[in-house]
């Protein structure tokens, strides 16, 4: 009988460690799981992350490419007979006056089209409430080619200019020679007053 009980108890035992162990087992495999499912967890989160950086940049590298859209700027040149002016369109990122200037005086794109202002003569510009100040050189009456027609040819390619690329808000051009206000360049056209644009010198097309 001893015998009997002494297997029992030793099965008893046995039985125990196995249980024990399947359940260490059972707890053992959901931690692996668990800890599975939160590095899944963590590399979704960072592809989610990274999907979102790249968005973002995205969007401010599209930012940068509306902010630096090319924009089409408006020059008047003198024709061949020096009796209209011509329009010339010239890109740009950023419509100023000083860049309208230089682009006056480097010359027009088509032959047909002549420069009004001397490529040396120095010119310095300010804008005050919607008046542009253009201050020529001492220089500007013999550096000019021709009498009225010339004089007045570059007034009013550089009035045109500034006024009609309405982008900058200018309505009216006072002149300076040497810094100060004169009654004209060569004795031709009056520039003793604020100029504004004349559009009947415009060639129609």
């Amino acid at each position: 009988m001893k015998k009997i009980l002494y297997l029992l108890l030793c099965m008893a035992i046995i039985f125990n460690f196995v249980a024990c162990g399947s359940k260490l087992n059972g707890s053992n495999d959901a931690k692996t799981k668990k800890v599975s499912l939160e590095s899944d967890k963590i590399k979704d989160d960072s592809k989610e992350n990274a999907k979102t950086d790249n968005t973002e940049e995205s969007k401010e590298q599209n930012n940068d490419e509306g902010s630096k859209e090319e924009k089409m700027a408006e020059l008047y040149f003198s024709d061949e007979q020096a009796m209209y002016l011509n329009k010339e369109e010239v890109k740009c990122s950023e419509i100023t006056a000083e860049f309208l200037i230089k682009k006056l005086q480097e010359g027009p794109k088509n032959s047909k089209n002549v420069s009004t202002i001397p490529s040396d003569l120095k010119i310095s510009l300010e804008v005050k409430d919607s008046t542009a100040y253009v201050d020529l050189d001492a220089e500007v009456a013999k550096k000019l080619n021709g009498g009225s027609s010339s004089e007045s040819m570059l007034v009013y390619s550089i009035v045109d200019t500034l006024v009609l690329n309405k982008e900058l808000g200018i309505e009216k051009v006072q002149f300076l020679v040497d810094g100060k206000i004169q009654e004209s360049i060569n004795g031709h056209l009056d520039i003793s007053g604020a100029i504004k644009p004349d559009l009947s010198m415009i060639q129609s097309k």
